[in-house]
């Protein structure tokens, strides 16, 4: 963290660490609506407010299906959802308790790397099982896998665009973009002027898409797909 009265980057300090260091493998960082970070590590979720912290694991929490998670996001009703690397939880915030879901156990065989929400739906990006759409109130969940067209079923991070309705699916094997109705309306791989097929993040920026790949940043036209490739040349520390 940045302190100001130091004027540089300080190490947050968890001693429990001391014992287990899987307190310090991170896997994402996510602050919240009032203002609160929270950690995915392999150890579990460390929550930070102001200079303490609580720690959360699966052995103490019921509902907390696994202590490593990659990807944590909010929903409008203020609840916290996070990926676990074999199943989902979720958080309420205004609660500040770990709840059980309807459908929670349908999604305890996933390996789940990214998750965002949208109209009471949550978009979940797995290892191995595609793209997952969830539908909260009801508990159940439809698939996009690689038979309906995408390039890949291991999934580093997905998004969804308002203005359109289509999917952007970043994957192993590079960039879908698909609709649910129309089903695939572009696979972008390096043939097409990707840095890498493996493309970690995807994030939105007005009629741009920002993608974060094993050999730099590139930036997708949203409406024509053309490409901007941003090499480590150009500043970045390394190039993934």
């Amino acid at each position: 963290y940045y302190s100001n009265k130091t004027k540089c980057f300080l190490k947050f300090h968890i001693k429990e660490a001391k014992n287990n260091p899987d307190w310090e493998r991170v896997r994402s960082l996510y602050t919240d609506s009032n203002g609160i970070i929270w950690v995915g590590t392999y150890a579990g979720i460390i929550q930070i407010k102001n200079d303490s912290y609580t720690l959360y694991e699966a052995k103490n929490t019921p509902e907390f299906p696994n202590n490593r998670n990659y990807s944590i996001h909010e929903d409008d009703k203020k609840q916290l959802w996070i990926a676990c690397w074999s199943g989902l939880a979720k958080f309420n915030i205004k609660k500040k308790c770990f709840e059980k879901f309807k459908g929670q156990e349908t999604l305890s065989n996933y390996y789940i790397r990214n998750i965002k929400s949208f109209n009471k739906k949550l978009i979940i990006a797995t290892e191995q099982n595609g793209v997952i759409i969830f539908d909260i109130l009801n508990g159940t969940h439809t698939k996009i896998k690689k038979t309906d067209g995408i390039l890949g079923n291991s999934i580093y991070s997905v998004h969804r665009d308002s203005e359109t309705g289509y999917y952007w699916v970043a994957s192993l094997g590079g960039v879908s973009i698909y609709d649910k109705e129309k089903g695939i309306i572009k696979n972008i791989t390096e043939k097409e002027g990707l840095p890498s097929h493996l493309v970690y993040g995807l994030i939105q920026n007005n009629n741009e898409i920002w993608i974060s790949t094993t050999k730099g940043i590139a930036i997708i036209d949203k409406n024509d797909f053309s490409i901007f490739s941003i090499s480590a040349k150009e500043g970045w520390q390394a190039t993934e």
